[in-house]
Protein backbone atom coordinates (compact mmCIF):
# COMPACT_ATOMS: atom_id res chain seq x y z
CA UNK A 1 0.00 0.00 0.00
CA UNK A 2 2.67 2.34 0.85
CA UNK A 3 4.34 1.75 -2.35
CA UNK A 4 0.83 2.64 -4.20
CA UNK A 5 0.38 5.95 -1.93
CA UNK A 6 4.36 6.95 -3.59
CA UNK A 7 3.53 7.17 -6.90
CA UNK A 8 2.52 10.36 -8.68
CA UNK A 9 -0.86 10.79 -9.65
CA UNK A 10 -0.55 10.10 -13.41
CA UNK A 11 1.18 6.57 -12.48
CA UNK A 12 -1.45 5.75 -9.76
CA UNK A 13 -3.45 5.80 -13.14
CA UNK A 14 -1.59 4.15 -15.51
CA UNK A 15 -1.30 0.97 -13.17
CA UNK A 16 -5.42 1.28 -12.51
CA UNK A 17 -5.88 1.73 -16.53
CA UNK A 18 -3.27 -1.38 -16.71
CA UNK A 19 -5.10 -3.10 -14.30
CA UNK A 20 -8.12 -2.79 -16.19
CA UNK A 21 -6.26 -3.78 -19.39
CA UNK A 22 -5.52 -7.22 -17.86
CA UNK A 23 -8.64 -7.37 -16.20
CA UNK A 24 -10.41 -7.36 -19.52
CA UNK A 25 -7.62 -10.29 -20.72
CA UNK A 26 -6.04 -7.41 -23.07
CA UNK A 27 -1.91 -7.84 -24.22
CA UNK A 28 -1.95 -3.93 -24.20
CA UNK A 29 -0.28 -2.03 -21.97
CA UNK A 30 0.31 1.69 -21.13
CA UNK A 31 3.08 3.87 -20.36
CA UNK A 32 1.76 7.37 -20.95
CA UNK A 33 -1.88 8.77 -21.01
CA UNK A 34 -1.23 10.16 -25.23
CA UNK A 35 -0.45 8.73 -27.77
CA UNK A 36 -0.90 5.02 -26.14
CA UNK A 37 -4.35 5.77 -25.44
CA UNK A 38 -5.17 7.63 -28.79
CA UNK A 39 -6.54 4.63 -31.07
CA UNK A 40 -10.03 4.50 -28.17
CA UNK A 41 -9.03 0.75 -27.71
CA UNK A 42 -7.79 1.41 -23.95
CA UNK A 43 -10.82 3.45 -22.90
CA UNK A 44 -13.35 0.94 -24.25
CA UNK A 45 -11.39 -1.63 -22.86
CA UNK A 46 -11.23 0.22 -19.46
CA UNK A 47 -15.03 1.04 -19.89
CA UNK A 48 -16.06 -2.18 -20.67
CA UNK A 49 -14.32 -3.44 -17.90
CA UNK A 50 -15.46 -1.04 -15.43
CA UNK A 51 -19.48 -1.67 -16.69
CA UNK A 52 -19.79 -4.14 -19.32
CA UNK A 53 -23.26 -2.70 -20.55
CA UNK A 54 -21.80 1.22 -21.50
CA UNK A 55 -19.83 -0.56 -24.08
CA UNK A 56 -19.35 -3.44 -26.17
CA UNK A 57 -15.77 -4.67 -27.21
CA UNK A 58 -17.18 -5.13 -31.44
CA UNK A 59 -16.30 -1.32 -31.36
CA UNK A 60 -12.84 -2.62 -31.38
CA UNK A 61 -13.26 -2.89 -35.09
CA UNK A 62 -14.24 0.47 -35.55
CA UNK A 63 -11.84 3.06 -36.74
CA UNK A 64 -9.88 5.44 -34.33
CA UNK A 65 -12.44 8.55 -34.35
CA UNK A 66 -15.70 6.59 -34.22
CA UNK A 67 -14.15 4.19 -31.71
CA UNK A 68 -13.06 7.76 -29.81
CA UNK A 69 -16.71 9.17 -29.90
CA UNK A 70 -18.07 5.89 -28.73
CA UNK A 71 -15.81 6.32 -25.40
CA UNK A 72 -17.37 9.69 -24.73
CA UNK A 73 -21.17 8.15 -25.71
CA UNK A 74 -19.97 5.39 -22.89
CA UNK A 75 -18.50 7.87 -20.59
CA UNK A 76 -21.91 9.87 -20.42
CA UNK A 77 -23.80 6.36 -19.66
CA UNK A 78 -21.94 6.16 -16.36
CA UNK A 79 -22.60 9.47 -15.83
CA UNK A 80 -19.29 11.30 -16.68
CA UNK A 81 -19.75 14.97 -18.85
CA UNK A 82 -17.02 14.42 -21.57
CA UNK A 83 -15.08 18.12 -21.55
CA UNK A 84 -12.81 16.46 -24.31
CA UNK A 85 -13.55 16.07 -27.62
CA UNK A 86 -12.80 12.78 -29.84
CA UNK A 87 -10.06 14.92 -31.71
CA UNK A 88 -8.32 15.16 -28.22
CA UNK A 89 -8.36 11.45 -27.55
CA UNK A 90 -7.41 10.75 -31.27
CA UNK A 91 -4.40 13.08 -31.29
CA UNK A 92 -2.90 11.98 -28.07
CA UNK A 93 -3.00 15.06 -25.97
CA UNK A 94 -2.02 13.85 -23.25
CA UNK A 95 -3.14 16.27 -20.33
CA UNK A 96 -6.48 15.97 -21.81
CA UNK A 97 -6.30 12.45 -21.89
CA UNK A 98 -4.93 12.27 -18.14
CA UNK A 99 -7.53 14.57 -16.83
CA UNK A 100 -9.92 12.50 -18.40
CA UNK A 101 -8.63 9.35 -16.99
CA UNK A 102 -8.90 10.82 -13.59
CA UNK A 103 -12.65 12.00 -14.29
CA UNK A 104 -13.50 8.29 -14.77
CA UNK A 105 -11.16 6.67 -12.26
CA UNK A 106 -13.16 9.14 -9.76
CA UNK A 107 -16.05 8.73 -10.82
CA UNK A 108 -16.28 5.17 -11.14
CA UNK A 109 -12.88 3.13 -10.92
CA UNK A 110 -14.07 -0.58 -10.72
CA UNK A 111 -12.28 -1.89 -8.04
CA UNK A 112 -13.39 -4.97 -6.16
CA UNK A 113 -13.76 -3.53 -2.67
CA UNK A 114 -11.01 -3.19 -0.10
CA UNK A 115 -11.17 -6.73 2.00
CA UNK A 116 -10.84 -6.20 5.92
CA UNK A 117 -7.30 -6.58 6.06
CA UNK A 118 -6.82 -3.61 3.28
CA UNK A 119 -9.48 -1.61 5.35
CA UNK A 120 -7.03 -2.09 8.44
CA UNK A 121 -3.93 -0.15 6.60
CA UNK A 122 -6.13 3.34 6.39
Amino acid sequence: MNDLLALSPEALLIRWVNWHLKNSKSDRRVTNLGKDVADGEVYTRVLHSIDPSCISLSNLSNDPNERAREVLKSAEKLGIIPFISSSDITTGNLKLNTVFTAEIFNHRHGLPPLDEAETQEF
